[in-house]
């Protein structure tokens, strides 16, 4: 299954990630995006050499995962509702303490006001529960270019005083 993804940094992609159920069987080729009951079921051991990600919801605390991250190329977090911002701790934490460097990807219902924001916190890439949302949300990512708080994702406005 491909469709289109929003890269915070490269525009519209193809998402080529195969979302698994806990029972279905993994192909031999691809990539495999695992909940994380399934990733502690089967893990990597599962299909070594391949590119695995990992399905985490809002409600999960990252910071006592017993996952070893630098085998996932790909943390997916849960926006079930826009009012929901849980993900982006999840974000912040799987960044700044737990120091992951793959793909972190917002999923769910997103709008394109957080966009912002989910690049700030880490996030880097975008799968709305709306594909038709994309093309604004790709507009939206050149309303601002700066920021006034800390962030390791960009620059941000220093104040002479």
């Amino acid at each position: 299954m491909s469709e289109q993804v929003l890269s915070l940094k490269a525009g519209l992609i193809t998402h080529d990630w195969l979302d698994l159920d806990d029972e279905a069987p993994l192909p031999d080729a691809g990539r495999s995006l695992l909940s994380l009951e399934r990733w502690l079921r089967e893990g990597p051991a599962a299909a070594p050499g391949r590119s695995l990600g990992l399905k985490l919801a809002n409600t999960c605390d990252v910071e006592s995962l017993d996952v070893d991250l630098d085998a996932c190329t790909l943390i997916a977090l849960e926006f079930p509702s826009f009012t929901d911002g849980r993900a982006f701790s999840q974000a912040r934490l799987l960044r700044e303490r737990l120091g992951f460097r793959g793909e972190i990807r917002a999923c769910g219902d997103i709008l394109s006001d957080q966009l912002l924001y989910l690049a700030r916190c880490g996030f880097d890439s975008v799968a709305p529960a709306d594909p038709t949302q994309l093309g604004r949300a790709k507009e939206a990512l050149s309303e601002f270019s700066i920021a006034y708080q800390p962030s390791d994702s960009g620059p941000r406005l220093r104040l002479a005083l």
